[in-house]
């Protein structure tokens, strides 16, 4: 496939059999980070109208992984009356909720963090339910689960009862419950995705995108040897095109209306499959720095009422983020999706 279009696209052809899905026109797509910019990028390649609505969102870095045809407005999305205002104005007939605080910044301020991954939640419920908006979509995240089940379970599934240990997870979990009482009229869907990587927005991102990312630039640098900090092996890795997808299939499947599903690639990369990887995509050594003990996913549940898998491997995933990476800072996003043979 040329574009992501065409893999959400052959996503949905290939389960139309089974998944029924509807057309959307309209989009908004809150959060200009990584996750919403590339959510942002696969509802405009699928020809919706699509705004994206950030607090202070880097126009350069939209532009070049989502596109021009994407309308970025300013908006904080903590404020009912921009929110609402937004709805007015935009007449969404989906709304992509990617907005947030991560990890490291929301144990650090756990407040700040509760505000933006709970209350504004509620916040982007309540005016898409006095716009009449029919569908909301949560873009919640792995760490609701919590360390211990994440590596003690044989997989996590969606029926896991989550026991977050961090602030990052508790707020993701406050989240999910502000939209359930918030928009119990709505069509809520949530997604909560595996560990993201992908190119990044220059202040922002989470600490394992962040990890990549560097080992990535140090690869096109010519270091023949390189390291992978933080302990991301033994971890599920999700390139964020993925995400993307899954987000448009959520928005328009008409299974997914009250449903939770786990995003991902349903297995965890080893440092072997790292080390094998970096090779493929950058002819380097690297060099695995700790390594963590995780159960995957069970995506079951986003492949039969989605229609949903992952498409990049990991090689193919690194390659194209080499390019992103490698490429003018003018460069609208253009890239081959698919795998590395």
């Amino acid at each position: 496939m040329s574009t992501l279009l065409g893999a959400a696209s052959a996503l949905r052809a290939a389960a139309t059999a089974t998944v029924e899905y509807d057309d959307v026109k309209r989009a908004v797509v809150t959060g200009a980070g990584l996750v919403g910019t590339h959510v942002a990028a696969a509802f405009a390649q699928a020809g919706v109208d699509v705004t994206l609505a950030d607090v202070n969102p880097d126009d350069r870095y939209v532009e070049r992984v989502a596109g021009s045809e994407v309308l970025v407005v300013r908006c904080d999305v903590a404020d009912t009356g921009q929110i609402q205002r937004l709805f007015a104005q935009r007449t969404p007939d989906v709304v992509v909720h990617a907005a947030g605080m991560v990890g490291a910044a929301a144990q650090r301020e756990p407040f700040r963090a509760y505000r933006e991954n709970a209350y504004a939640t509620a916040c982007v419920a309540d005016g898409a339910r006095r716009a009449g908006i029919r569908r909301v979509c949560l873009v919640s995240s792995l760490a609701v689960y919590g360390r211990r089940l994440a590596r003690t379970a044989p997989a996590l599934a969606e029926s896991t009862v989550p026991r977050p240990a961090t602030a990052y997870g508790r707020t993701k979990l406050a989240g999910e419950l502000a939209l359930a009482a918030v928009g119990a009229d709505l069509e809520v869907v949530v997604l909560r995705p595996s560990g993201i990587f992908g190119e990044l927005p220059a202040t922002r991102g989470g600490v394992a995108a962040g990890v990549v990312a560097r080992a990535v630039r140090r690869a096109l640098a010519g270091s023949q040897r390189v390291v992978l900090e933080a302990g991301l092996a033994g971890t599920e890795m999700l390139y964020a095109p993925d995400v993307g997808t899954a987000a448009w299939l959520a928005a328009t499947s008409r299974r997914a209306a009250g449903h939770v599903y786990n995003v991902g690639t349903g297995h965890v990369a080893s440092s072997d499959a790292l080390r094998a990887a970096f090779t493929r995509a950058f002819g380097v050594e690297l060099i695995v720095d700790g390594a963590t003990t995780q159960a995957p996913l069970n995506v079951k549940a986003a492949a039969s009422d989605l229609g949903f898998e992952a498409r990049w491997d990991l090689a193919a995933a690194l390659h194209d983020l080499g390019l992103r990476l490698d490429r003018p800072a003018t460069t609208v996003a253009a890239t081959v999706q698919g795998r590395l043979t």
